[in-house]
């Protein structure tokens, strides 16, 4: 997991990380995958204008979205169109930072 926030965003991270794995992780005995709900969350906190919150939450995001692939072998070509935009705006915040150099590995 990569690591960007500081103490000031720590709480509402953690809040948004956690509803968005409520969303992204199967649920129910049709394993629904509602990861479209994740994402709204996530375009709601980018109203914020708090960039480190928002890649911290599109990392998340993508993360948890791989864990789905991997642990589930599922495929449908708009969830990986979706997560491939995803990480690029995490990538974009990320070069609008500068933080490059200053990312670490958890």
């Amino acid at each position: 997991m990569w690591i960007f926030t500081t103490g000031n965003i720590e709480q509402l991270t953690e809040k948004y990380k956690k509803e968005i794995e409520r969303y992204i992780y199967p649920n129910g005995r049709n394993m629904d995958l509602r990861e479209t709900e994740a994402r709204k969350i996530i375009l709601t906190v980018r109203k914020m204008n708090i960039t480190e919150l928002n890649i911290e939450l599109e990392l998340h995001y993508v993360s948890c979205c791989l864990e789905i692939i991997e642990d589930f072998g599922y495929w449908h070509e708009n969830y990986y169109i979706a997560l491939g935009k995803m990480f690029n705006n995490a990538i974009n915040g990320i070069s609008e930072l500068g933080i490059e150099d200053n990312i670490t590995r958890k």
